[in-house]
């Protein structure tokens, strides 16, 4: 099987028409997250692939979104998850990162936020998306080398 990240860049007009066209045959399963600015709003959506079928759903702008990985969560997990991520007063930047950081200890290292599971497997990096006041910042944080990145768009 392929990686998502070896496949080949196609742009299409619409997150949507890629989702519906794109042939994900011999495609590891993966969760992709698009986030488009249209004349009537912004629009969320999310492809998942299980690696049999395809799933899309559109997301609200106005609330704050979680995604845990199917392959590596159970549901009950998963919404375990969801319920520390809903607690969590998450409108600075600091707090935000502090969260994925440390938050979901009770889960144990091998399901918590920053998990580290036995064989090696373990979260690399968090890349976060904050909107406020009509301002989308984009941060990327690698844990392995170190590497920090923050893009602030209009």
């Amino acid at each position: 099987m392929k990686s998502t990240g070896e496949n080949c860049l196609i742009e299409f007009d619409l997150f949507s028409d890629f989702a519906k066209n794109i042939d994900l045959d011999k495609i590891e399963p993966f969760t992709m997250i698009s986030v488009e600015d249209h004349e009537r709003g912004r629009m969320i959506s999310e492809l998942v692939w299980d690696g049999e079928k395809k799933y899309m759903e559109r997301k609200g702008d106005e609330e704050k979104h979680i995604w845990s990985s199917s392959t590596l969560y159970s549901k009950e997990l998963r919404q375990k998850r969801r319920e520390i991520f809903d607690a969590v007063d998450l409108e600075n930047g600091p707090e935000v990162l502090r969260f994925h950081q440390e938050e979901g200890r009770e889960l144990g290292e091998e399901n918590r936020f920053m998990m580290k599971r036995n064989g090696g497997l373990q979260t690399i990096s968090t890349t976060q998306v904050l909107r406020r006041s009509g301002q989308t910042s984009i941060a990327y944080f690698n844990y392995v080398t170190g590497e920090q990145t923050i893009t602030d768009y209009a």
